[in-house]
């Protein structure tokens, strides 16, 4: 298994998806992380170095606590004490 695929199995990645629609996604953004895109073509250091920023990226959504309005079925997200 990858660095990639331990990153999509992690609390935080799956926070993320849930708070953040596709749509709203901003690459430029440090709360957005991107997958790094391993077809890319750059040396192994950097791509290396992407997967380990992507992965600092996600533990910022590791203390989201996901709720859903029982009403209109919406998400949302709240950021909870880091302990």
């Amino acid at each position: 298994m990858n660095q990639i695929q331990y990153g999509r199995l992690t609390k935080g990645y799956q926070n993320y998806l849930m708070c953040v629609p596709r749509s709203a996604r901003d690459p430029n953004i440090d709360a957005h992380p991107t997958t790094p895109d391993n077809n890319r073509k750059i040396s192994k250091r950097r791509f290396q170095g992407l997967v380990h920023q992507w992965r600092r990226r996600l533990h910022l959504w590791d203390h989201v606590e996901v709720r859903r309005d029982p009403s209109s079925g919406a998400f949302y997200c709240e950021r909870t004490s880091e302990s």
